[in-house]
């Protein structure tokens, strides 16, 4: 099933309301903090587009800083969990390329360079949600224009998801997103694992993906 290829082994959950929702994730989130876990994602069943915008109202009671990925088809919702050391990674990195830029010029790190967060882009069929994108303000001024750098992290554990969603964004948008960085964390020992991740040549119909 599509939007599961990275999760075969986590237990999926049917979606019976919000409270029930807000149950699930703060369970799991706190065996997360603790350490007891490694698990940062949740996959919800039989989640329609309407109990999607129930879901999108109710964000912050259900937990703030989850990223959401649906898939309209097949009415299936991903959850996926913040840790301190994701949030940290993906924002401490994307830190580093503004002072970059700010070295090529300060009009390109303060203004150019727009942090669009954890919007929500949809195509047919899907949504998803980044931990981080930026999109050059003159060139892209639009709310609903794609980012050109996605970046997404999470725990080790969850790599082959992280690939499979840099994927969605180089597809999904048809090469608009240029670049994805996904950050692979490692909690012992302590390592992080870095792939920058873009569209390769096209092979007869098909988009190819290849990594750094």
């Amino acid at each position: 099933m599509e939007g599961l290829e990275g999760l075969k082994d986590i237990d999926t959950q049917r979606f019976v309301g919000i409270e029930n929702m807000r149950r699930i994730v703060k369970s799991q989130s706190d065996k997360l903090q603790k350490g007891d876990s490694d698990q940062q994602y949740l996959v919800f069943t039989r989640v329609n587009v309407d109990d999607l915008a129930e879901i999108d109202r109710a964000r912050n009671k259900i937990g703030k800083g989850t990223r959401m990925t649906h898939y309209t088809d097949t009415n299936l919702l991903i959850v996926k969990l913040p840790t301190a050391e994701h949030e940290s990674a993906h924002g401490e990195l994307a830190k580093e390329v503004v002072v970059a830029l700010a070295a090529m010029g300060p009009k390109l790190a303060t203004y150019e360079f727009h942090f669009v967060g954890a919007t929500t882009f949809r195509v047919r069929g899907s949504s998803k949600e980044a931990d981080s994108a930026y999109r050059p303000r003159s060139f892209r001024p639009n709310k609903s224009d794609w980012p050109t750098i996605v970046f997404e992290s999470g725990l080790s554990e969850t790599l082959r998801q992280l690939r499979i969603d840099a994927g969605w964004w180089l597809g999904k948008s048809s090469g608009a997103v240029n670049i994805v960085i996904i950050i692979s964390i490692k909690r012992a020992p302590q390592t992080l694992q870095i792939e920058k991740w873009e569209l390769g040549p096209r092979t007869g119909r098909r988009l190819t993906l290849r990594s750094t």
